[in-house]
């Protein structure tokens, strides 16, 4: 998929290396990471990015309100079972940790089929910056 972009929000900084170093080999860039919730809120109309990556729990909180409003195309990147989260959320992508990458960069690829068209979900508002 190249040109596609990913916002990751992950809180372990060695996870994050390794999700941009096999996205990248594979044509994706993490346009973003974060390790707080927080920042992720304003990461998220800041960032160009065509997929989100979540750890569904961040060092100040769990990333379930954003998954429920997000206009971006995201899976949960966790150590969470399917029946740890939320009913409403249980049907999203979810990547399990420890993680293959072949597993990774498919589920990202699979969020991602309007990119390969140059279409892109998100592009933050410039004034924000």
């Amino acid at each position: 998929m190249p040109g596609a972009r990913v916002l990751v929000a992950e809180k372990n900084a060695a996870v994050v290396m390794d999700i941009a170093a096999i996205l990248d080999d594979a044509g994706i860039t993490v346009s973003g990471h974060t390790t707080n919730l927080a920042e992720l809120v304003r990461l998220v109309d800041r960032v160009e990015h065509d997929a989100l990556l979540l750890n569904a729990r961040l060092h100040d909180g769990h990333t379930f309100d954003l998954a429920r409003t997000s206009r971006t195309p995201l899976a949960f990147l966790t150590t969470f079972r399917p029946a740890e989260l939320p009913r409403d959320l249980r049907d999203l992508p979810l990547i399990r940790k420890p993680f293959a990458p072949g597993d990774l960069v498919n589920t990202v690829t699979a969020l991602l089929p309007t990119v390969a068209a140059g279409v892109h979900a998100v592009r933050p508002d410039r004034s924000l910056r």
